[in-house]
This record gives C-alpha cells, structure tokens and sequence, in this order.
C-alpha cells in the first residue's frame, strides 16, 4: 500500500527510533529535543546545524521525541543517516517518508546539491538509501 508523502512525513517521527547501539565511533553528539543528531569530522558545523533545523521543521526531532540521526559526508556526497525502528527499516513506504526530508536537506544545506539519506539500523548500518536530485 502507498501512503501520501503528508501522511508519511507526520509519521516519520514514529518511525525512527533513538536507542543506537554504538559499535563504532558516529561522531560527536547532540542533543535536540530529547533525540540523537550526531556528526563526523567530514561535515562543518554549519552543515550541521542546516541539516538539524531542516529535520526539526520537518518533524524529525519533535520535543521529547526519541529519534537519532546523523550526517557525514562519503565520497564527497552528503549522507544524512536515519535510525529506523527494525519493523519499518525494508518499508517502502519509509522512502516517501524522507523524499522531502532529502529535497529540503539538499535545497537547504547544500546549495541544491546531491544529498543520500540512508535508513539505518540502531548501528547506523544502512539498509535504504534515496539520493536526492
């Protein structure tokens, strides 16, 4: 079943979960409104607060939500990195979800450039991927 991209991004926030089991080193860490945002060296900080401010506007880190996140640059490509709870991370319907995550992302904080965003597990390995444009 296909959801409308609306309905999908007031979900995402329920999709995502914030318990990452850290098996390798994800950067530095921030806490925004009760979730994880979390950054490489390979990103400046500015990138990082443009990125923060897109997800919190899209509804990614609402107060005292519970979600984690984490940009790093690969390849010289961004990759804006999602923790999705186990039951949702082979969803298609998760793509739909982070498609306008990833066009504001790129609009936003890179100039229009091409951003990945990965659908992770609580290990930040990634299962999906959607690059944007």
């Amino acid at each position: 079943m296909k959801f409308p991209s609306a309905f999908c991004a007031l979900l995402l926030p329920l999709l995502c979960a914030a318990c990452v089991q850290q098996a390798a080193d994800v950067g530095k860490k921030l806490e925004i409104n009760g979730g994880d945002f979390y950054y490489t060296a390979n990103v400046t900080e500015t990138e990082v607060w443009k990125v923060v401010d897109v997800l919190t506007a899209a509804g990614f880190y609402r107060e005292g939500g519970k979600t984690s996140a984490q940009l790093d640059r690969l390849r010289s490509i961004p990759h804006v990195r999602l923790v999705a709870q186990e039951a949702m991370l082979n969803s298609p319907a998760i793509l739909d979800t982070v498609r306008p995550i990833a066009r504001q992302v790129s609009e936003k904080a890179f100039g229009g450039g091409k951003v990945v965003v990965d659908i992770c597990n609580d290990q930040f390995s990634t299962v999906q991927s959607l690059t944007y444009p």
